[in-house]
């Protein structure tokens, strides 16, 4: 995992998001063992404790979703503008891109007969 500046915005949201996750398991684990040890409603207490580690990871699940939507349309975009810069290169070159064609059908032709002659 990319460390420090490398990281990009939502990749730093989703690692502060896994680490708020440990934190609550922390805390929960914490809390579970003061009910253990300690008196009073031990039923009310686990009850109030899942409920509460429940909106929690519910939470957090949620802006993990929306950070993976975001890279999803971040990448998307990514390959429509490359798409497009393609696109515009053929529309100039021509024969380049035919050319760049034919050659990778020339390579592939060759890889795949290779195998078949032994």
């Amino acid at each position: 995992m990319k460390t420090g500046e490398d990281q990009t915005p939502g990749m730093t949201e989703l690692t502060n998001d896994l680490t708020r996750i440990r934190e609550d398991l922390g805390r929960l684990t914490e809390t579970v063992t003061q009910m253990l040890t300690g008196g009073g409603s031990v039923t009310d207490r686990v009850r109030g404790t899942v409920e509460g580690a429940r909106q929690n990871l519910a939470g957090t699940a949620e802006t993990v979703m929306q950070s993976s939507r975001d890279y999803m349309y971040g990448a998307q975009g990514m390959v429509r503008d490359a798409a497009g810069r393609l696109e515009t290169s053929v529309e100039r070159n021509p024969l380049t891109a035919v050319m760049v064609a034919a050659a990778l059908g020339l390579v592939v032709g060759m890889m795949g007969r290779g195998h078949n002659d032994r």
